[in-house]
């Protein structure tokens, strides 16, 4: 059997990048949401110290032989997975207007300018429009009660939920309002 596993990319002077494949993202997801249900790593606003080391024993059963350390590797795509789920978390928050998220799809959508707006104050979006997250909901669990605060915070898959209730209520009348079902509109959220 071939390895598909990732491959060093030579970067010239800074060194080797790591180049994570969908399966390895997939299992590294998976194991977040074992940690996130486990008392023994689960924190207030995270994980324990340590998790990282925990992490790599986990990839290292579920991907035998891929080589992925948790420094840098895995802590560098916690990193960089935590800072795109709070991004769109906060493209479909309440302070936001006109983004949707495509459930199909997995991905926001949202007009061109309004999200080169959105991009201007909060940079952690950028090259988020259009662009397939397909662990939103999962990682909504590992990371989305670290950052809901106030009287009407909900946790995102809560939320999402009870948006999907309100949807099977509504009838589409044709295929345009077959296709709006597939979208979580920020906008029907307050």
């Amino acid at each position: 059997m071939e390895n598909t596993y990732s491959e060093p990319v030579n970067e010239g002077k800074r060194g080797t990048k790591f180049q994570w494949t969908a399966e390895e993202d997939d299992k590294l997801v998976e194991c977040l949401l074992e940690l996130a249900g486990d008392v023994k790593w689960k924190a207030e606003n995270g994980f324990k110290a340590g998790f990282t080391a925990k992490l790599e024993e986990l990839l290292e059963k579920k991907l035998p032989g891929c080589g992925i350390k948790a420094s840098p590797h895995i802590e560098s795509r916690y990193k960089t997975l935590r800072k795109q789920y709070r991004a769109i978390a906060d493209m479909l928050g309440p302070n936001a207007s006109g983004f949707g998220w495509n459930d199909n799809e997995k991905m926001v959508v949202v007009e061109k300018q309004i999200f080169e707006d959105w991009v201007k104050g909060h940079p952690d979006a950028k090259g988020l429009r259009n662009k397939r997250f397909p662990h939103f909901d999962d990682l909504a669990l590992v990371f989305g009660k670290d950052r809901a605060s106030g009287d009407r915070a909900q946790h995102a898959i809560d939320a999402t939920e009870e948006l999907a209730r309100g949807q099977e209520n509504q009838s589409p009348t044709n295929e345009a309002e077959t296709e709006k079902k597939c979208w979580y509109r920020r906008d029907q959220w307050k």
